[in-house]
């Protein structure tokens, strides 16, 4: 059994979406909790509006969120990033409040992809990705 010092730093050293399924395949009692899902704020200024990403955003997807505590617009950003590390945007301001809070208790928080029209990404590439945001749970 891994002690929680070194699944944070597996989970820092690996790519944390993969990282987590193949530590959820290997323990069983790791479960989601679901927070809520949102929007991604942002998306037409990063990676998913160039199409080689956006061939990537195929639900089911898990995605990985990474905490910003440094970034000079919000204290409390939370970026979404794909598996391959392509930056897809931030979890709204309005509503990062609580992950950055679970995420700076070092608890591990992931995402995965609900929705992508790739209809709204020119017309309004603000309301083009949806994801649920979640938290790992040991049961």
């Amino acid at each position: 059994m891994l002690s929680r010092r070194d699944f944070l730093k597996l989970l820092s050293s690996a790519g944390a979406g993969l990282f987590f399924a193949q530590y959820a395949r290997e323990n069983p009692k790791i479960k989601r909790v679901y927070l809520f899902e949102t929007r991604v704020a942002g998306f037409q200024y990063h990676d998913g509006m160039k199409p080689e990403v956006a061939d990537l955003l195929v639900p089911p997807l898990d995605l990985v969120l990474v905490r910003e505590p440094e970034n000079p617009y919000d204290e409390l950003a939370i970026a979404v990033h794909t598996q391959q590390g392509h930056h897809l945007g931030y979890i709204p301001r309005g509503e990062n409040e609580i992950p950055s809070a679970i995420a700076d208790q070092e608890v591990f928080i992931g995402a995965e992809l609900l929705r992508f029209d790739r209809n709204l990404v020119k017309l309004a590439p603000w309301e083009c990705l949806y994801i649920r945001v979640f938290q790992a749970v040991k049961t």
